[in-house]
């Protein structure tokens, strides 16, 4: 199946006049200048969409993505055709019988052969699959079970964890008992991806509610290495009971097979959900966090000045006056400001927004992009990728939100030239 994108270049929204106080204002010659629109966007059949990875998986030098249908176990990639607005899609694997939900994708070259093996993450059933191209990408991805019994396996995250050149697997699971969850490493320990024997599991931490992955690591430590491993864990209903939420991070440890150190950033977050890196203090060193989850009323950033400082961007009002109490997803954005903004899907229940929170004379404000009348809204991993190769960023946004089921291709414009 191919689908292209015939639309113009379009503005999708016209923006919403806010100020952190009870309504909206009204009049649009109120309001606070803002930069940023959509130019453009494309929106790709992917039900329940979760999970997305990018990577060139064809070989052609073009970026290519891979995502699953969640609930339907299913996983498969888009291949790009001749523009970013033009794809075709492949299936990889699908779970037959059961029930089963790919949460999360990845993609890496576990073995150093130059070619991207997939990793999928089945999360009621604890299972991370691992995937093998054939001779031909676009032909059946011979496909085995690397191990079960994490139940409730959420995230990953592919990085080099013990520095021999080859990528491994770092990933989180929430468990569903005292004593089960945590941040684990996975490692090729051998030479054949698709043989359970040759890879080696590392528990990083046991941590009842692990549930996210910072999408990089970072020197936190302080000792020049970008080795340290940032995650949140959530207080779900129907999860685990002994969880142990908040937002956390790992030293690496002198023997990274062994226990990571774990550190607390903030405790009071009950239901955190994703957690990304930008520069949101203006220090130039893009290693602020940002912060979403259920239960808020705030998008909350943090800056590092010897302890962690928290910072809390109030949330707009709704249209109707609702206030949301959601925040399913968050992203730095970089236009060349003094700052970065910040990207975040905000709801409660059916009604919502994408919101795009731009720093304006000394404080951030929310610039609403869009508004959105489905609950469930863009939940999963937004990954940012300059797929034209204009030197800016398209996002890449998984949307499951009830009755969309789309993987949204999303370019930004700028006003202001940045």
């Amino acid at each position: 199946m191919t689908w292209r994108s015939n639309e113009p270049g379009i503005a999708l929204c016209a923006v919403w006049a806010m100020v952190f106080g009870p309504s909206i204002v009204a009049a649009a010659e109120q309001a606070r200048p803002f930069h940023v629109t959509i130019e453009r966007r494309l929106g790709l059949p992917c039900a329940d969409c979760d999970g997305i990875a990018v990577g060139d998986i064809s070989g052609n030098g073009k970026l290519d993505m891979l995502a699953s249908n969640g609930k339907g176990g299913t996983a498969f990639w888009f291949e790009q055709g001749e523009s970013p607005w033009q794809w075709t899609r492949h299936t990889i694997f699908a779970i037959e019988q059961g029930p089963r939900e790919i949460e999360g994708n990845d993609l890496g070259d576990f073995n150093g052969n130059g070619r991207l093996e997939a990793i999928s993450l089945d999360q009621p059933n604890g299972t991370i699959y691992l995937h093998q191209q054939g001779d031909d990408p676009r032909g059946p991805w011979p496909t085995a079970a690397l191990l079960g019994g994490r139940r409730f396996l959420q995230a990953s995250l592919v990085s080099d964890v013990d520095g021999d050149g080859r990528d491994d697997l770092i990933y989180t699971w929430e468990g569903d008992a005292e004593g089960r969850g945590g941040v684990h490493w996975l490692k090729l320990a051998g030479t054949d991806p698709l043989d359970p024997d040759h890879w080696t599991d590392h528990v990083m931490v046991a941590h009842e509610g692990a549930w996210w992955l910072a999408p990089e690591r970072a020197d936190l430590a302080g000792n020049g290495r970008a080795a340290d491993v940032v995650f949140t864990a959530r207080n779900a209903p129907g999860r685990n009971p002994a969880t142990k939420p908040g937002l956390f991070w790992l030293e690496e440890p002198s023997d990274r097979t062994g226990p990571w150190k774990l550190h607390t950033i903030d405790r009071t977050p009950n239901h955190p959900l994703q957690v990304a890196w930008g520069d949101f203090s203006g220090d130039g060193h893009g290693r602020d966090l940002v912060l979403g989850g259920f239960d808020t009323q705030s998008v909350i950033w943090y800056r590092r000045e010897g302890d962690w400082q928290r910072n809390d961007i109030p949330l707009p009002e709704l249209p109707g006056g609702e206030r949301p109490d959601r925040v399913w997803n968050v992203k730095a954005l970089s236009f060349g400001g003094p700052r970065d903004g910040i990207l975040a899907p905000i709801a409660r229940g059916s009604r919502g927004a994408l919101v795009l929170f731009e720093f304006l004379e000394g404080v951030y404000r929310p610039n609403v992009l869009l508004e959105l009348d489905y609950g469930h809204p863009m939940d999963d991993r937004i990954v940012l990728a300059d797929l034209d190769g204009d030197g800016r960023a398209e996002a890449l946004i998984p949307d499951s939100g009830t009755g969309v089921g789309r993987l949204w291709i999303v370019k930004f414009a700028d006003s202001a030239g940045r």
